[in-house]
């Protein structure tokens, strides 16, 4: 018997049987055919980030800080799978009149501690009432399925089991909270006969309240979170546990403060503690060992809009033993000007769209630590300077945007007064970044989106240089109106490294993926009975190197059911 945040939980002793036997009542998600390949990332998208983390401050922009309170009311509304679509359901007992029920393939859009855009090949069952923002929902599903053959038949393959459970409800009107839970359990080999392989897993589980005041003038989201997981996959009684924290509180116009000559404006600030041992099987995108303090503020004012956004990240202060990591500063402006009133003088702007513009310039430093310094007997500098332009057109039926960044990065090296050892200065580096998106309504049955993307890293003084290209397709025809759809997607990725003076290729990788779903509404529905689609979809991936001469080949297809009902029409 372990303990959790001072319950005592059973560690790795979850009731699975049980929880699948719900989830076997539940899910409505059928995988007749079902072999699933894991997950496939185009080249360059993971690495283009690691090899230049300053390469894309528009695309962290973009996202909202996890769990912001914009990120929790998104990530909780209530919204269909098929928002357009009303569904009955039998009667359930003691249930209200409001009182909804789904299953569908497992995707939890919140953005926190627990859960960052999980997505999954396996399936949920949700409960929820709009009335009250009560919601509930229960997931599973089983990974590293395998598409070999002989694997199957002839080995034991370990896999990992994955379950869970969201929660969330609306205890008045300024205050809601919510809760989570994600298990993960590996299952071992056989390595000789008679030998009983233990548990290997992890339990996590977070809270969290969100309060909005004032007509949501004043908002703040606070959350914890705890795991415990085996660091040792042959002895489950070897358990670590930490945990994390986070608090935002956000002042805006939208509410009574109102907005006085400006358009609007918002302030925001956002505190965020990892501890160096936490895990959770949902989000594998937190810094650990990690302290992030952010400031974020924006108005608009005569149709010019302004940013302004301050944040820093350092070590643990109770981080043992110490990482030595350097403290990270990021600052800077953005600037917005909407164009649309040339639309309306001009015929030209009309056809092409309406212009947006918006200029940034951004400065990110890294300042190493004094025990690092006095160790090693010299000091390196690295500042960065960035400076982007983004250009967006809208029209009624379409839209495209360009954003071009060049990044200047300034690599210096201070030795200390006391040390006579020369040392080889590091090498400014030089990153340009460019991106192209166009998304294309011509009819109301089918939509097309483009996307391309350019990025390029040199190291001046040894004439390094390193590219990244990723090109991707996506196409929604509506074959037959409210009958039959069809989604396809192709992505084509490419690495390049090369070290010029020496005419040496490093590296040199292409990716190809693509995946496709048909779509067949079933039924409507007719009186308590229920709506039904059937779906078939499948994926292909293939990751070639060049350089090592190896290629790896993965696909996977499903065929399965979807149901959709509620209590009561709407």
């Amino acid at each position: 018997m372990k303990f959790l945040g001072g319950v005592p939980v059973p560690l790795f002793r979850f009731p699975i049987r049980l929880f699948f036997v719900l989830m076997a009542w539940a899910s409505a998600n059928v995988s007749v055919a079902s072999y699933s390949a894991p997950d496939i990332n185009p080249a360059g998208a993971a690495n283009a980030a690691s090899a230049n983390p300053s390469a894309s401050p528009e695309a962290a922009h973009a996202m909202s800080p996890a769990g912001s309170p914009e990120a929790a009311e998104s990530a909780d509304s209530l919204k269909s799978v098929r928002p357009n679509s009303t569904w009955s359901a039998p009667d359930l007992p003691g249930g209200r009149e409001s009182l909804q029920v789904r299953w569908s393939p497992l995707s939890i859009q919140r953005q926190d501690l627990l859960f960052a855009n999980y997505q999954r090949n396996g399936s949920s069952a949700e409960i929820l009432d709009p009335t009250t923002g009560y919601q509930l929902k229960l997931f599973a599903l089983k990974t590293n399925a395998t598409t070999n053959y002989n694997d199957v038949v002839f080995t034991h393959t370990p896999g990992e089991t994955n379950y869970g459970a969201t929660m969330s409800y609306d205890v008045s009107g300024p205050l809601q909270v919510s809760a989570g839970y994600i298990g993960e359990r590996e299952e071992q080999e056989e390595l000789f006969p008679g030998y009983q392989p233990t548990g290997y897993g992890s339990n996590s589980w977070n809270m969290a309240a969100d309060t909005r005041w004032l007509g949501k003038s004043i908002t703040s989201h606070w959350e914890y979170a705890r795991s415990e997981y085996t660091a040792n996959r042959f002895e489950a009684s070897d358990v670590v546990a930490d945990q994390a924290m986070q608090a935002q509180l956000r002042f805006s116009s939208d509410g009574v403060f109102g907005s006085g000559w400006m358009d609007y404006w918002a302030g925001q600030f956002h505190y965020r503690s990892v501890g160096q041992h936490f895990y959770s099987a949902g989000n594998g995108d937190l810094a650990k060992g990690r302290d992030l303090t952010r400031f974020h503020f924006q108005t608009a004012a005569m149709g010019v809009g302004m940013e302004f956004e301050w944040q820093q990240e350092c070590d643990n202060k109770e981080l043992e033993p110490i990482s030595l990591a350097p403290v990270i500063e990021r600052s800077g402006v953005r600037l917005n000007y909407n164009l649309s009133n040339l639309t309306q003088r001009n015929h030209f702007w009309k056809n092409l769209g309406s212009p947006s513009v918006t200029a940034r310039y951004f400065r990110a430093g890294k300042q190493e630590q004094q025990q690092l310094i006095v160790n090693r007997g010299y000091e390196i500098v690295d500042v960065a300077d960035e400076v982007g332009l983004n250009l967006l057109f809208t029209y009624t039926d379409w839209h495209w945007s360009l954003d071009y960044q060049v990044t200047d990065e300034d690599l210096r090296l201070q030795a200390l007064p006391y040390v006579q050892q020369t040392y080889d200065k590091p090498s400014d580096q030089l990153h340009h970044a460019t991106e192209f998106q166009l998304g294309w309504l011509p009819t109301n049955r089918l939509s097309l989106n483009l996307n391309a993307q350019w990025y390029q890293r040199s190291e001046l003084e040894v004439d390094h240089t390193f590219q990244n290209q990723n090109y991707g397709i996506e196409a929604n025809i509506d074959m037959v109106p409210n009958k039959l759809s069809v989604l396809m997607k192709y992505n084509y990725g490419y690495q390049f490294m090369e070290q010029n003076q020496f005419d040496y290729r490093e590296l040199d990788n292409r990716s190809y993926f693509g995946n496709a779903q048909v779509s067949w509404h079933a039924a409507k529905k007719v009186g308590r009975r229920p709506a039904v689609d059937v779906y078939l979809k499948s994926s292909y991936g293939r990751q070639q190197d060049r350089v090592q001469a190896f290629a790896n080949d993965q696909w996977s297809a499903h065929l399965g059911v979807e149901l959709y009902w509620a209590k009561k029409d709407n």
